[in-house]
């Protein structure tokens, strides 16, 4: 069972968990598994683009009433 939680497994059946271009960020037939490191998005984002994702999230959650601490997790 464990192999089918195995990064390798997850990243060879990455279209199976794609949700298409549901967000602004989206880019057509991009990939949800990237590389397997929590943390590392930093390779892809620059700090500016990262800030506006952030605010894109955090807005988003307002707009719901969501008291989810977001910063504990994301910031």
């Amino acid at each position: 069972m464990q192999r089918l939680s195995s990064f390798e497994h997850i990243k060879a059946i990455d279209h199976e968990f794609y949700p298409g271009e549901v967000s602004p960020f989206a880019r057509p037939g991009g990939q949800m598994i990237r590389s397997g490191k929590k943390g590392n998005s930093g390779e892809m984002l620059t700090p500016a683009q990262q800030a506006h994702i952030d605010a894109w999230c955090k807005a988003g959650l307002a707009r719901l009433g969501s008291d989810f601490p977001y910063d504990r997790y994301f910031g």
